[in-house]
């Protein structure tokens, strides 16, 4: 009798292969939020260091003209069309001081009126460095679009047509929202009921490290602000996150102004009420958002950081850190 000299193997069964199954999609399930997670505090970490090189460019800023940026400046005169339709932000003062002093020049910022410079056929060269992103001026964890297609805070043309132009994820420290009255505007102006907006940046501002009497490491800078937020009742919440160059300089100039400046309308990551997150601090990053402050240093601030939603009152966290001179102690 002839001995085979191979055994025959036997397959897996349909109960083994279940089982691997199974295995393998636990294993995936349990690597698959690692994952998320650690590509979150990748994109956490380059958001920081976008705000990070925000507050340098200010710091530079400020030693070389003395003073922090205006957040809009109020140019006098008029453009062709005989107003002025638009109105430069900080985001186009700081441009040199991001390494981009090439779109500085090409825009003439300060020396050209806004309104002029993204006007069709007026200067094609101007108005493609306006619709071109600028990738330190974006938090990569937000799904704002590259063109800011909202009518919340577009900039406008000599006719007044809104045009599109780069996003941006980060806003000026503007007032406690409390400083504003009953409306609760950006107090672009300086001119409503407070006689100061408390905060770093309005219309014309030139506040300096000297005006910051509760010292640069209690008082924000900047800030975050999303494209949309979660609703707590359901669904997305427009915030419409900020533009880099400017502002649309119509009647409306205080409310438009929340395109690139912020106040603690609500909260942080707040939707009290309609409006609430569109001039306000948001962002996509688990549990709060991020800012500079005024000292340079980059820190996470929780989403349940003390605030006042609807009550007029003192030494709340969240208020006092928007506060540059309201004498309270910031408790960590």
């Amino acid at each position: 009798m002839k001995l085979s000299l191979f055994r025959r193997r036997h397959a897996f069964t349909l109960v083994e292969l279940l089982v691997v199954i199974a295995i393998i999609g636990v294993l995936i399930a349990l690597l698959l939020p690692a994952v998320q997670q650690a590509r979150e505090a990748a994109r956490r970490m380059t958001c920081s260091n976008h705000l990070k090189q925000l507050g340098l460019a200010m710091h530079n800023y400020h030693d070389t003209f003395q003073g922090f940026p205006s957040g809009v400046i109020l140019q006098t005169g008029s453009d062709a069309s005989g107003s002025v339709d638009s109105y430069w932000s900080w985001g186009s003062l700081i441009l040199p001081f991001m390494e981009q002093s090439a779109a500085h020049d090409v825009l003439q910022v300060g020396r050209q009126k806004l309104s002029d410079q993204i006007t069709s056929g007026f200067d094609a060269a101007a108005l493609n460095v306006l619709q071109t992103p600028i990738a330190g001026y974006r938090c990569p964890s937000d799904t704002a679009p590259d063109l800011h297609m909202s009518s919340q805070c577009q900039i406008q043309d000599n006719s007044g047509s809104a045009v599109d132009a780069a996003t941006s994820n980060y806003v000026g420290n503007n007032q406690s929202w409390r400083c504003g009255g009953s409306g609760d505007h950006i107090n672009i102006g300086n001119t409503s009921a407070c006689s100061d907006v408390g905060g770093m940046f309005w219309g014309n501002s030139n506040v300096s490290f000297r005006d910051v009497t509760d010292g640069s490491s209690n008082t924000l800078l900047l800030g975050e602000r999303a494209w949309q937020i979660s609703n707590p009742a359901g669904g997305k919440y427009d915030c419409y996150a900020a533009q880099i160059y400017g502002v649309g300089g119509t009647s409306a100039l205080s409310n438009n102004a929340k395109g690139v400046m912020a106040n603690g309308d609500g909260g942080l990551n707040g939707v009290h009420y309609a409006a609430a997150c569109r001039r306000g601090y948001s962002s996509n990053h688990p549990g709060g958002a991020q800012f500079v402050l005024v000292d340079g240093s980059v820190r996470f601030l929780p989403e349940t950081t003390p605030d006042i939603p609807n009550a007029n009152k003192d030494n709340v966290v969240f208020e006092n850190l928007q506060n540059r001179n309201d004498g309270n102690v910031i408790a960590e």
